[in-house]
């Protein structure tokens, strides 16, 4: 397959972001501007990055989460005074519930995407979303520094170039390819990371926590392709395109909810299966939910109203064998010299530590050398104190500093670096004195 021909099938992988839309055509109904104390909180974070600015950016959230609480719970009220059909009372019960339920979770993922250092790329003026890039791919916010996710559906026309047997009506080009086992999915993704030029970038599957970071809560208002309102699939811009409220997620994908169901690379709760999140067009409004979390498919099978959604990461591996000053290292590693196209070797864990090779190199590339680096995790405790782990062997004679700080106490946080998992965790670079 010629490095062309992948670029061509990445820039139709997601049916590429049309041109910016006005911004009354993307507002979901139920989502309001940002809250004001909210904004200030995000701009003295973004000026002082620390424990205390982090707590009242926490706090700010958290009260404005409250206060939609209690707004639904009014209308709950009024449903059940006034409703002629029992399932809208149900329906806001539902709603309400989930809220409260999954309050923290909500909390934490806008704090980490309103502390990510990619936010606030305007949309149209609105900095509630960042735009997708050419290859249709949108920041993951919260998550590595690298990693975005799937704008879209994968689309017919995109899996066609993988899968010249895969077939579909004429006109339906632009619909979320179904029918497409997790298996599949899978060596989909390992031919668009093979032919990735020069090996940049690997595609995946998301996790289910990925999935969620980027849905976010879907708004009880918003218009999706669910409940049998469509004779099947959509073209994947079809609601954005028509709908005032054709619903962007928390990240600002489209079709998140309903259309299609989305493969998750997270294992069901049955031997073989692998869950689903989404919804589809043939399912309940309810099943669509982010919050519904019962559903799951055999792995090896395909299904008509299942499909896929893709991340896209940094190649790593490949970043090393690129890093010229990995050469010495990789020869007294391995014994040999590497070209880019031995990246897969390099994410094999050669020393059974746990680690892929390629993770070996950042740590500590000389241990002799007093100017050499390597990383530290650093995960918040609930009280807000960093609990530091190294993930070298700690050199006894050895000082440490962290970006220039003395020690590794509560300051370290002001060095913050990409973040290495969800939610709360963290990376720095700390230097060996």
């Amino acid at each position: 397959m010629q490095k062309a021909l992948f670029l061509f099938a990445v820039s139709t992988l997601l049916a590429a972001a049309p041109a910016a839309r006005a911004a009354s055509g993307v507002i979901e109904i139920e989502i309001p501007g940002m809250n004001p104390a909210t904004a200030a909180a995000i701009a003295d974070f973004r000026t002082n990055s620390c424990p205390a600015t982090l707590a009242a950016l926490r706090a700010s959230i958290a009260t404005n989460y409250d206060g939609v609480v209690a707004r639904k719970i009014d209308k709950l009220h009024e449903l059940e005074r006034t409703a002629h059909d029992q399932y809208l009372v149900d329906e806001m019960q539902e709603i309400v519930d989930d809220m409260v339920e999954f309050k923290w979770q909500r909390v934490e993922q806008n704090v980490v995407r309103f502390a990510d250092p990619r936010f606030g790329r305007r949309h149209d003026g609105d900095y509630r979303y960042n735009e997708p890039d050419a290859d249709g791919f949108i920041p993951l916010l919260g998550a590595d520094s690298d990693v975005s996710i799937g704008y879209t559906h994968v689309t017919n026309a995109a899996y066609a170039l993988f899968d010249p047997s895969h077939a579909f009506p004429a006109g339906e080009e632009g619909h979320p390819v179904t029918g497409v086992s997790y298996s599949n999915a899978v060596a989909y993704c390992a031919w668009l990371t093979e032919n990735s030029p020069d090996y940049a970038w690997k595609y995946r599957l998301p996790t289910e926590a990925e999935w969620e970071l980027a849905s976010g809560h879907m708004p009880k208002d918003a218009c999706i392709n669910a409940a049998n309102v469509e004779t099947g699939t959509t073209d994947v811009y079809h609601y954005y395109n028509i709908y005032t409220n054709g619903a962007q997620s928390l990240s600002g994908c489209l079709d998140m909810w309903g259309n299609a169901w989305e493969w998750l690379a997270t294992p069901g709760e049955a031997a073989g299966t692998m869950k689903i999140k989404g919804g589809a067009w043939d399912e309940s409004r309810a099943q669509c939910r982010t919050e519904e979390r019962g559903n799951w498919r055999d792995a090896s099978q395909g299904f008509p109203n299942v499909g896929l959604r893709l991340v896209r990461t940094a190649n790593r591996a490949a970043d090393v064998i690129r890093d010229a000053n990995s050469a010495a290292w990789l020869q007294r590693s391995f014994g040999r010299t590497f070209e880019l196209a031995d990246w897969a070797e390099l994410e094999k864990d050669h020393d059974g530590d746990g680690v892929p090779s390629y993770a070996e190199y950042a740590p500590l590339t000389d241990p002799n050398d007093p100017d050499s680096r390597f990383l530290a995790t650093i995960a918040f405790e609930a009280g807000g104190a960093p609990a530091v782990g190294w993930n070298v062997p700690t050199l006894a004679s050895r000082a440490y500093a962290v970006e220039g700080k003395e020690n590794l106490s509560d300051s370290v946080w002001i060095s913050v670096g990409e973040r290495t998992a969800l939610y709360r965790f963290f990376r720095v670079v700390v230097r060996v004195r």
